[in-house]
């Protein structure tokens, strides 16, 4: 006989708030998952949800766009974006797969900025960027580029004002697709598994902290 999963939502989950972003997210019987996320965000501020944001009346509570729970061993992540849920095992994989939902969540909401899809580094006070669609490399040249010493701005979404044309930075961790490339340099192979501050078998979130821009 199937049994019938449990619902996220029958259990407690915590809500928080990834600031600038202003809807709350939930995390359930996941709280260490949290830290992990926080670490791979520069300059932003994690804090549970306490209080109400104007116009809200007191103890009502938003629902959540990005959901994450535990069931046994494995990571649960729904969101208003997904058509079903997603399961992850490797924390590595779960933070990565939120980090795509967070992006997609802030884009829909920060309508002042243009996405684009790119990494940008800067080079002698000029922000370089380097569009490119998934899975052809961009991660892997940002790192390449932080072990040059370049200020790293994004290895994957890269937001301009529209109203100054001006990029800034997410300051969100290089994520890089493992295994790395037979074509990479034993000196940058080094240097990228010396950096990795969490990684399973296919992803890895490099520890690039004091090459990120602000």
């Amino acid at each position: 006989m199937l049994q019938e999963r449990p619902s996220l939502a029958s259990a407690n989950p915590t809500l928080y708030r990834f600031h600038p972003f202003s809807q709350p997210v939930s995390f359930t019987d996941c709280a260490e998952l949290v830290e992990h996320i926080a670490a791979r965000l520069a300059g932003w501020r994690v804090t549970p949800r306490h209080t109400e944001k104007p116009g809200e009346e007191p103890g009502e509570e938003p629902a959540a766009v990005i959901n994450v729970a535990m069931r046994g061993p494995k990571y649960v992540l729904t969101s208003d974006r997904l058509d079903e849920e997603e399961v992850y095992r490797p924390t590595a994989h779960i933070i990565c797969a939120f980090l795509v939902e967070l992006l997609d969540a802030i884009n829909a909401e920060m309508t002042d900025s243009l996405y684009l899809h790119a990494g940008a580094v800067e080079i002698d006070g000029k922000l370089i960027v380097y569009p490119a669609s998934g899975k052809t490399g961009k991660s892997t040249l940002t790192a390449q580029m932080a072990r040059a010493g370049a200020r790293i701005h994004s290895d994957d979404v890269v937001p301009i004002h529209l109203s100054t044309g001006l990029g800034w930075s997410m300051g969100i961790e290089t994520r890089i697709r493992l295994p790395l490339p037979d074509t990479i340099a034993p000196e940058t192979r080094s240097w990228i598994e010396a950096h990795q501050a969490i990684a399973s078998h296919r992803m890895g979130c490099e520890d690039d902290d004091r090459n990120r821009g602000r």
